[in-house]
């Protein structure tokens, strides 16, 4: 069972959750930015996206759950992390392609009369939080190999 929200938000000792909570938050940055650009590439581009997202949150989540007690349930939990590195990249890629097609990131509601869509300072908050994800992935794998050894020897 995770820790209570307030021991995460007021402990001063390491975090043992904050790749899922950051995870959490990038995944609902990711909704609420694809929730805003065109319908139109719901199926082509945006599906992808929050799939990339969704297997983040999912695989930071998944490698929490387990408590390693010997080298195979320590290499299950590396193997989440590694999984959850790897939709980053992704999620980093799709990113990218968004920021080099800037006509995907805002459109004009003839309803309203309004331009609507994703502005660059949200994919920006994105890509933030990518990269502190991806901070927070690489030392805990790290930290995970430190521990294999010291189990293994």
């Amino acid at each position: 069972m995770p820790a209570p929200k307030s021991r995460l938000l007021t402990s001063k000792e390491k975090k043992p959750f904050a790749p899922v909570d950051t995870a959490k938050k990038l995944y609902k940055k990711v909704l609420d930015a694809c929730l805003k650009m065109p319908k139109r590439y719901t199926y082509l581009l945006l599906m992808d996206v929050i799939h990339c997202a969704a297997d983040v949150k999912r695989n930071a989540k998944g490698a929490n759950s387990v408590f390693p007690t010997n080298q195979h349930e320590a290499q299950i939990r590396r193997d989440y992390w590694i999984h959850a590195r790897a939709a980053l990249q992704g999620l980093s890629s799709f990113i990218d392609d968004f920021l080099d097609a800037p006509d995907t990131l805002q459109y004009h509601d003839e309803q309203s009369g309004r331009t609507k869509g994703v502005t660059v300072h949200e994919l920006e908050e994105i890509a933030d939080l990518i990269n502190a994800e991806m901070a927070l992935l690489t030392k805990t794998l790290e930290d995970e190999q430190r521990r294999f050894k010291a189990l293994k020897d």
